[in-house]
């Protein structure tokens, strides 16, 4: 955004931008919208805020890009356990579409049984609630106590 003409310190723009995304969630789909409302007009006269927006949304991408990764061993892990006969499945929180373009750009979708892949946004039900693990196992056919969940937060 700043080199797009945003006339502003980096460290300030990226504290509200933090402010930002505490306030409206990680998922929000406006927050460069709403970061442009919280400044000062003054601060990008004379340049469209619609280019600022989309600097800011290209630069997200590209950001999150090359800091998307999936923890060491995983892709190992699931090529050894898909040969096997358990069931691989995804239990993910977020919104649809970003969530199955993680799993695609992760390349662990080829292990995954498609029918086991489960978006909590698609469900309209989110973790931690017990109802949505219950909703996986039931539409895999798989009883609780068969299961499990590896997380993954470090």
């Amino acid at each position: 955004m700043i080199k797009a003409g945003l006339r502003m310190e980096e460290n300030d723009l990226l504290q509200e931008l933090d402010e930002v995304v505490r306030e409206f969630s990680s998922n929000y789909e406006f927050h460069y919208d709403k970061l442009l409302r919280r400044i000062d007009p003054a601060l990008y006269a004379g340049v469209n805020p619609a280019i600022l927006i989309a600097a800011g949304v290209i630069h997200y991408h590209q950001t999150k890009f090359k800091q998307l990764r999936v923890f060491p061993d995983v892709l190992r892990v699931l090529r050894q356990l898909s040969k096997s006969k358990v069931l691989l499945g995804i239990i993910t929180a977020g919104l649809t579409i970003k969530q199955a373009e993680k799993i695609l750009r992760l390349r662990i979708y080829q292990y995954l049984d498609p029918k086991a892949i489960f978006i909590s946004d698609q469900i309209g039900i989110s973790k931690p609630n017990v109802k949505l693990y219950q909703r996986a196992c039931e539409s895999v056919g798989v009883r609780p106590e068969e299961a499990m969940y590896v997380g993954d937060n470090a």
